[in-house]
C-alpha cells in the first residue's frame, strides 16, 4: 500500500479540469478588461528573456518619437466585449472598434478608416480575432506553467481560486498577453471556481507587478441584443475589404531598383552586400485615404546568424527637433545623428538626411561603428539590383 497522495495533488487536477472545460462553459459572456503594465519592469523581464532566448530580441521601429522625454511610468487600458459564441464578438478599445457577426468582420480605426474580412466560401476561412479568448479558454496557457492552487477569494464579484504559477522552460505563443509577460519570475492567478475562465491575471518581477489583464465585471450567458454584432462604419471615412487590400500593389516587396522606380524620393542601398545577407525591400506608398507617408523599407538579414540590418526611407522633412539624447557624429566627412540604446530592447539609431531622403538606419547585434560606416557608404540605387561579392 503506497503513501497518501497530498491533498493538492487532487486538487490541482480538478483545476485543470475545470481550466480545461472554461471555454464550454458559457454561451455567452459581457466583460470589462483592465489591461495595466509597469514601464521598467517590463524592461526588465524583456531583457532577462532576451538574454535567455536563442538570438536575443531587439525592437527595431522608424519611429516619429524624438521627445527626451521619459516613458511613463506606467500605461493602463480598458477593453470592453461581448461575445456569444462561437463567433460573434465586439470589442471596444482605445485603439477602435472590432464587431464580428460570425461571418464579417470590421476593424474599424479611427483615422485609418474600416477593414472589412469576409468569411472564406467554404466557410473554413474569415480573419479577424478579439485578443481576450486566452481569459475564457485558458487551458493552454496554463499547460505551459506548473500551478500551485492556493485559497479561495472572490474577484469580479466572483467566486475564485487564487493559485501560483511558475514558467516552464521553453518559448511562449502568448507572450503579447500583458498578465502574461515573458521573462517574469511567477504569475498570480485567480480562476472562476464555476466556470474555470481567468478572473485576474498577473506577472511578477522580484516580488512586483509588471503586467495585469483582469476582468473588472463580467456576466456569463445573457441576451445580448443583436445590434451588438452589425456595425456601420462612419460616413465619410474608408472601407476597403481584406481582399482589396491584398490587391493593392502600393505596398509590398520589390527588388531595389523597382523600389527606386517608384518612389518619389532617391531610394538608397549598401554600396555592397555580402555572401551571407539576404537583401529585402518593401515599399509602400502615400494612400490618399490613410494616414502615414511614403516609405521605403530596406532590410539586412543574415543567413549565418541573428545580425540583421534595417534602413528606412521617406521624403526628407518628416523628422521634427531632435531631443538632446541625438549626438552629432561625423563621419568619412558627413554630418550624421546617433542615439545610443539605453536598453537591451532597443538598438542604436543613425539618421542622415541626402538628397531629399531621409533615412535611419539600426540593427540588431550590430555595433555602434558598423552602423555609422553603412550609414556613411549608402550609394544611390540604380535600376539594376546591387553586386554581390
Amino acid at each position: 500500500m503506497g503513501a497518501e497522495r497530498p491533498a493538492y495533488v487532487t486538487e490541482l487536477s480538478d483545476l485543470l479540469e475545470l481550466a480545461d472545460g472554461a471555454g464550454d462553459s458559457f454561451r455567452s459572456v459581457r466583460a470589462t478588461v483592465r489591461l495595466w503594465q509597469h514601464t521598467a519592469r517590463f524592461e526588465r523581464a524583456m531583457e532577462r528573456h532576451a538574454a535567455s532566448s536563442r538570438g536575443g530580441i531587439a525592437l527595431m521601429s522608424f519611429s516619429d518619437e524624438e521627445s527626451d522625454e521619459p516613458p511613463p511610468e506606467d500605461s493602463e487600458s480598458l477593453q470592453r466585449l461581448w461575445w456569444e459564441r462561437p463567433m460573434r464578438f465586439r470589442q471596444e478599445d482605445g485603439e477602435g472598434v472590432t464587431v464580428s457577426d460570425g461571418i464579417t468582420v470590421w476593424r474599424y480605426v479611427p483615422g485609418f478608416g474600416t477593414i472589412v474580412h469576409e468569411r472564406a466560401a467554404d466557410g473554413n476561412g474569415g480573419e479577424g480575432t478579439f485578443g481576450d479568448e486566452v481569459i475564457f479558454e485558458p487551458a493552454a496557457m496554463l499547460a505551459e506553467l506548473s500551478l500551485e492552487p492556493l485559497e479561495r477569494t472572490v474577484a469580479a464579484g466572483r467566486e475564485a481560486i487564487h493559485v501560483r504559477a511558475t514558467p516552464r522552460a521553453g518559448e511562449s505563443e502568448w507572450s503579447g498577453f500583458w498578465g502574461f509577460t515573458p521573462g517574469a519570475d511567477e504569475y498570480d492567478l485567480l480562476i472562476d471556481a464555476e466556470r474555470g475562465v481567468l478572473l485576474r491575471v498577473e506577472a511578477r518581477l522580484e516580488n512586483e507587478p509588471v503586467g495585469i489583464t483582469e476582468l473588472l465585471e463580467v456576466a456569463f450567458d445573457e441576451e445580448l441584443p443583436e445590434e451588438i454584432f452589425r456595425f456601420e462604419p462612419p460616413p465619410g471615412e474608408p472601407v476597403r475589404t481584406s481582399a482589396e487590400l491584398a490587391a493593392d500593389d502600393s505596398f509590398g516587396f520589390v527588388t531595389s531598383d523597382e523600389a527606386a522606380r517608384r518612389a518619389s524620393f532617391p531610394v538608397w542601398v549598401p554600396d555592397r552586400v555580402e555572401p551571407h545577407l539576404e537583401l529585402q525591400v518593401t515599399y509602400s506608398a502615400a494612400h490618399p485615404d490613410w494616414p502615414g507617408v511614403e516609405q521605403v523599407h530596406v532590410s539586412l538579414i543574415s543567413l549565418q546568424d541573428d545580425a540583421s540590418i534595417s534602413i528606412d526611407q521617406q521624403p526628407a522633412g518628416v523628422w521634427v527637433a531632435l531631443g538632446a539624447s541625438w549626438e552629432r557624429v561625423e563621419h568619412r566627412g558627413q554630418q550624421l545623428l546617433v542615439r545610443e540604446a539605453s536598453s537591451s530592447l532597443e538598438t542604436t539609431r543613425v539618421r542622415l538626411e541626402r538628397q531629399g531622403t531621409a533615412i535611419e538606419v539600426q540593427g540588431r547585434a550590430i555595433d555602434r561603428a558598423r552602423l555609422l560606416e553603412l550609414a556613411a557608404t549608402l550609394v544611390r540605387a540604380s535600376r539594376e539590383p546591387p553586386r554581390i561579392r
